[in-house]
This record gives structure tokens, sequence and C-alpha cells, in this order.
């Protein structure tokens, strides 16, 4: 019986893609950032202010020109934000928590 379902499924499916209907869900965007460590990706300034203060600084242009004004988001560390950008879409911005360095100093053998 399943059998008989997946070829009208197709079809439907093909046909709706030939109509330009949009199967797709909405799109998410996500963007996760480390505490202290800054870096740009696809536009997105991560942690711009370079502080591990628990604190994630999000920020981007809100025009394609180089002079347009820029939008400050900051996400505690742990933390995500969700924001809905219009028509479905959404960005998720997460901030993880700075990693603590440990330097440990290697103890020499007895007699050396």
């Amino acid at each position: 019986m399943h059998r008989s379902i997946i070829p009208l499924v197709a079809i439907l499916l093909l046909a709706l893609g030939a109509l330009g209907v949009s199967t797709a869900s909405a799109r998410t965007f996500r963007r996760t950032c480390r505490d202290g460590v800054p870096r740009l990706r696809k536009g997105i300034a991560c942690d711009a202010d370079g502080q591990s203060n628990d604190v994630c600084l999000f920020s981007w242009r809100l025009g394609l020109d180089g002079f347009s004004p820029r939008k400050h988001v900051f996400v505690p560390s742990g933390q995500k934000q969700v924001m809905e950008l219009g028509a479905g879409s959404r960005l998720v911005l997460r901030c993880l928590r700075h990693h603590a360095v440990v330097l440990k100093t290697p103890i020499p053998p007895p007699g050396a």
C-alpha cells in the first residue's frame, strides 16, 4: 500500500516545484561565538570587543555600504538569543564560555 503513495508524493512535489511554490521551511541562520575570541564571519563580528567578560558582542552593518550604522547585540555567556528577521527567517546567536588557559610547568624527574 505504501508503494502506491510514493509516486503520488513525488509527482506532487515536482508539480509544486514547477509552479514555483517553495517546499522548504523558513531559514535559520546560526552564529556561535566564544567569549574573548574575536573573529569576523560572513559580515558578522563575533565578540567584537575581544574581552573575556562573560558576554559576547555580536556586531554587523545594517546596510550594504561601508558607512551604514552597526547593529550590536549582547548575548550572555552560555546562552543564546533568537532574532526574527522577517519572512519566517531567524538568526540564532549563541555565546560559548571562555576556555581558561592553564599552563602546567613540567616537574623534572628526581635526580635531574
